[in-house]
């Protein structure tokens, strides 16, 4: 067969020769990046399974530690409303005591006043010529100056006309008197003089006695005037200290009506706090159970992906010693190989250099997508944070409309409005930040199975990778034995020239 290879063919083989060593050693080089690349995935798988179980765990415990520390602030804040509300009604009730004392304590000194005046009106002139024990001395001066002088203005008149009618009846008994010249008439004279005189003296003395039987009289009238005056203004303040002490009475009735709600409010919503917080540290315990779950099954997929891919290395390193056998079999076959099966192998050759240009291929995508894969998870990360930092800022606004709320809560007349208003808001941003959580929460989940898919792409495509590993090794056996065949052919070549 050696005889029968005419130089043309032999230069042609050893040119076949030299392309497939040089195919070879092209193959060799690409093997080692393949496998490099393959290496660098799977770290890079590794640290992304790292990456995602600590981000898993981070917002896991930033979630649960945020929603308690809310909690626990919001619960604070109603204690310290609750107990700003009870100081301000045990002042009010404090003032509202005090006054009623007051009112009370003055209804009894003016209906002491009140019989003390009745007492004084009874007594009649005896009161009317001194002094009450409660009046002042000046106030008795004053009335007694004034029924005095009505009085003597009544008197003036009815005195002016007397004393004019007794000048005139006097001076015609004087010119009567005058006409008379006997001692007889002198005597009598002087008897009517007397008499005259007597009755003058009486006369004086009855206009004194009437001027102070009417002053008696007007300071009498005055003092019924005053008392009847004194005793309406008396009723009509113990009417109005009534009214008070019922609108007092009912306000002390609505304080502590409002007080018992607000207790009972109080009460109901320190048992909501309480159940809130048990439902919360339940579903805490759930979802750090429901982790844990999801971590162990990820660890238990890891470590079977593991010891398939370590069952694979495995079957392939068999496969690999067999297509050895099988290389040394053929081998032995290739001295009676013709220039024919040659070309065949060359055929097979490019084929596989051709799936291995796809496959590094398939690689640099699977790299560009792992690539992708760690920018998603980065800006899944910066997306969790950012929701972190809206929490927080939510949380920090609804502190200060708390806050501003537990001012505008301290005015009396409006405090159940605003209780109210403050229980509908804090329920509506309660549910709203509930809803952000929510959705948070489905964003991360989705995110974290999108990533989980990936994952598992790179893990079937590194798997297949895997299993055109043999075939580059069959490639490289079979490019070994035809650079044995080409020696073995040299050999014979300088055998027969020899």
């Amino acid at each position: 067969m050696a005889s029968a290879l005419s130089e043309e063919e032999f230069h042609r083989m050893q040119l076949q020769l030299i392309e497939l060593r040089t195919t070879n050693y092209e193959l060799e080089g690409k093997c080692k990046k393949f496998e490099r690349e393959l290496s660098e995935a799977q770290e890079r798988n590794e640290s992304l399974d790292r990456e995602l179980t600590k981000a898993n765990k981070a917002i896991s415990k930033s979630k649960k530690a945020k929603e308690t520390e809310l909690l626990i602030q919001e619960n604070d804040s109603l204690q310290r409303k609750l107990l700003s509300q009870e100081e301000e009604f045990r002042l009010q009730n404090q003032t509202l005591m005090a006054e009623l004392s007051l009112l009370v304590a003055s209804n009894e000194k003016l209906e002491k006043e009140c019989s003390e005046l009745k007492a004084a009106g009874g007594k009649g002139a005896e009161a009317g010529s001194g002094p009450e024990d409660k009046s002042p001395e000046t106030d008795d001066q004053v009335r007694h100056l004034q029924a005095q002088n009505a009085a003597l203005q009544k008197n003036l008149t009815a005195t002016i006309e007397k004393y004019e009618k007794e000048l005139s009846s006097l001076r015609d008994e004087t010119e009567r008197l005058r006409g008379r010249q006997s001692p007889a008439g002198s005597e009598d004279v002087g008897e009517e003089r007397r008499e005259v005189e007597g009755q003058a003296d009486e006369d004086t003395r009855a206009p004194e006695l009437q001027l102070s039987l009417d002053t008696e009289r007007e300071e009498k009238s005055l003092l019924k005037d005053q008392l009847a005056n004194t005793e309406k203004k008396f009723k009509e303040q113990v009417g109005t200290l009534e009214e008070e002490v019922e609108k007092v009475g009912e306000k002390l009735k609505k304080k502590q009506e409002s007080f018992l709600q607000l207790q009972k409010e109080k009460e109901t919503l320190f048992e909501e706090s309480k159940k809130k917080a048990e439902e919360l540290q339940a579903a805490r315990d759930r979802d750090q159970k429901y982790y844990q779950d999801q971590i162990s099954k990820l660890q238990q997929e890891l470590e079977k992906t593991r010891q398939s891919q370590d069952s694979i290395k495995s079957a392939s390193e068999e496969h690999v010693q067999g297509l050895q056998r099988k290389v040394n079999d053929l081998q032995k076959q290739v001295d009676a190989a013709s220039i024919v099966g040659n070309h065949q192998l060359q055929e097979q050759s490019a084929k596989y250099q051709q799936e291995i240009h796809d496959l590094s291929a398939q690689l640099a995508a699977l790299r560009q997508k792992n690539e992708d894969l760690t920018v998603q998870l980065q800006e899944s990360h910066r997306a969790n944070e950012e929701t972190v930092s809206q929490l927080s800022a939510a949380q920090q606004e609804r502190d200060s409309q708390i806050q501003a709320l537990q001012e505008v809560s301290r005015v009396a007349e409006k405090r159940k409005a605003l209780l109210d208003e403050l229980a509908i808001k804090y329920q509506k941003e309660y549910d709203a930040h509930r809803e952000q959580v929510k959705a948070a929460e489905e964003k991360h989940e989705a995110e974290t199975q999108a990533l989980q898919e990936e994952i598992a792409k790179l893990e079937t495509r590194v798997q297949e990778l895997s299993k055109a590993q043999p075939l580059l090794e069959e490639l490289n056996s079979k490019v070994r034995s035809l650079e044995d065949a080409k020696g073995w052919l040299e050999r014979r070549l300088k055998e027969t020239e020899v």
